[in-house]
């Protein structure tokens, strides 16, 4: 009797971390867009809107927050766990930052050479209580003196030339899970470029792992 006790509790407890570890946290997403422009191909891909070009500028881009890494889908979207709860973010455009080292070989921070340009941004959501609309505000802003690249910035590994960052205002929803404005990627991005240059690095980061859920006819993905 009591191994069986101990056997029901052992399958009680099993149960329980397993439904801890795949419980899927709350998630920060924002889509890479192609920066608008008239081509050769513009009749084609308004002809079919849906087919992935394979000469795309907005896949292929890596960015990091809060430790992980990760790489623009096909459909230019970036997803990472939401590692903080506040409603503030800051969108770095860099295509090469350094760590610098505590003892030990363990990273403290990551900062921006001196002799590299950047595009920086802060990103905040905000109510309007009158209208009772949520809503994201963007603006321009600038690195600490130190070029010390904040735990809650999100990095998008190219020149600032080659990524445009709308400022301003955009409506959003209010949801645990945030979905940032677009951001939008110009044609003339050197992807191959600037993902030599991120790998240097990119051991750093920790890869987003991804699971699949079922639920009777439902398919869900846990980030």
């Amino acid at each position: 009797m009591r191994k069986k006790m101990q056997k029901a509790l052992f399958i009680v407890f099993f149960s329980y971390s397993s439904l801890m570890h795949c419980a899927s946290s709350h998630v920060l997403t924002f889509f890479i867009d192609e920066y608008p422009s008239i081509n050769t191909h513009q009749h084609e891909r308004d002809k079919f809107p849906h087919i992935i070009q394979n000469h795309a500028s907005n896949h292929g881009i890596y960015t990091t927050y809060y430790g992980y890494k990760t790489i623009s889908d096909t459909n230019g979207q970036c997803t990472f766990p939401l590692k903080q709860n506040e409603l503030e973010f800051h969108i770095l455009v860099v295509n090469n930052s350094l760590p610098r080292f505590m003892l030990f070989n363990t990273i403290h921070h990551f900062i921006v050479p001196e002799e590299i340009d950047y595009a920086y941004y802060s990103v905040s959501q905000k109510e309007d209580e009158k209208l009772q609309i949520t809503f994201w505000d963007v603006q321009k802003s600038t690195l600490p003196k130190d070029r010390h690249i904040p735990l809650d910035t999100i990095t998008i590994y190219a020149h600032p030339d080659e990524i445009y960052v709308p400022t301003g205002v955009s409506v959003t929803q209010k949801s645990p899970h945030l979905v940032l404005p677009t951001i939008y990627a110009k044609n003339h991005i050197k992807l191959s470029q600037n993902v030599i240059t991120f790998l240097d690095y990119s051991e750093f980061f920790a890869p987003i792992e991804r699971g699949i859920k079922r639920e009777q006819s439902d398919v869900s993905t846990m980030i």
